[in-house]
């Protein structure tokens, strides 16, 4: 079974037809050359500022970009600063996040006096005048590695600092992915997509569905798009949208959303999306492309390709 009242034998004409149009979905989700050079020009003008101002050690893009799981035009840019240890001590003490990032902000702040920067949990948000591609900065200090992979503490939004490893934490997502023949990373760009297409845009944390996919084997080789996509859709609803344990070990736990008023919010959506994507599962098993079609075509607030 791939999940409740949904039958694991899919028609193979229905099913040729329906994975046919999630791969023309996958399809515009693509970056293009003009998007990398515009993210790429963001990133660099904000380097070149901070590089001004600070001591610092390193930049590196990470998150959904590094993880092949960001979609065009609606992923944010996740910037990594990592400061030197002159600019986070004060009195022999770290000092707080919250200090770090208001002297971030206020540095880009007068680089771009015309944007509305902000801070958003971890990062100061930077927007820019060609409405996509905002980068996240998140300020970082070097910690003990895990393994061969480097450690960092970053922001919290109490003003302390926890640990994160983008490089430990992307070579347990690829490896995942890897072992799905590559549905992992299909899976997690389609559920990104859902959660823009919907008004409003639903709370839901890409962290937090990458690490659940590569961590409870969600997404199996071979497995069709459509299948995994509602075995997603039902383990989120089966448990309640919780925060996950890092299966590392080195971070907090993995919020999917950040407040439990946005996990009510996103709990009825995922509940919408499993009633939705199990009708279409069951269309499909009977042969009835169009009515899977049409079924994903609500689950995807008519985003859906159905020619």
């Amino acid at each position: 079974m791939t999940g409740p009242g949904v039958r694991i034998f899919l028609q193979p004409l229905a099913r040729g037809l329906v994975q046919e149009r999630f791969e023309k979905l996958l399809g515009t989700t693509d970056f293009t050359e003009a998007d990398k050079k515009a993210y790429t020009g963001h990133v660099n003008s904000i380097v070149a500022r901070l590089r001004s101002s600070f001591q610092i050690s390193k930049f590196q893009v990470f998150g959904s970009v590094s993880r092949q799981t960001a979609i065009r035009q609606q992923s944010d840019i996740d910037l990594l600063v990592v400061l030197e240890p002159v600019e986070l001590m004060w009195g022999g003490a770290v000092v707080t996040s919250t200090t770090v990032l208001a002297r971030v902000r206020d540095e880009l702040a007068d680089r771009f006096p015309n944007t509305s920067l902000r801070r958003d949990g971890e990062a100061i948000v930077v927007p820019f005048k060609d409405g996509y591609y905002p980068i996240d900065v998140v300020p970082a200090y070097q910690t003990k590695n895990y393994e061969q992979h480097e450690c960092y503490g970053i922001p919290t939004a109490d003003g302390c600092w926890q640990a994160t490893s983008p490089g430990a934490h992307k070579s347990f997502i690829l490896k995942a992915n890897l072992l799905s023949g590559g549905q992992l990373c299909k899976t997690a760009r389609l559920v990104k997509l859902w959660r823009c297409v919907r008004t409003p845009e639903f709370p839901l944390s890409s962290f937090h569905v990458e690490m659940l996919l590569a961590s409870e084997g969600i997404c199996q080789r071979g497995m069709p798009l459509a299948a995994c996509l509602f075995a997603l859709f039902e383990r989120l609803h089966r448990r309640e949208c919780r925060a996950i344990r890092d299966p590392l070990g080195i971070g907090r736990l993995i919020g999917a959303a950040r407040t439990e008023a946005q996990r009510d919010t996103l709990m009825q959506g995922v509940a919408y999306a499993v009633d939705h994507a199990r009708a279409a599962l069951n269309a499909e098993c009977a042969g009835d492309w169009r009515e899977a079609v049409r079924q994903w075509d609500i689950v995807f607030n008519g985003q859906f390709p159905t020619t």
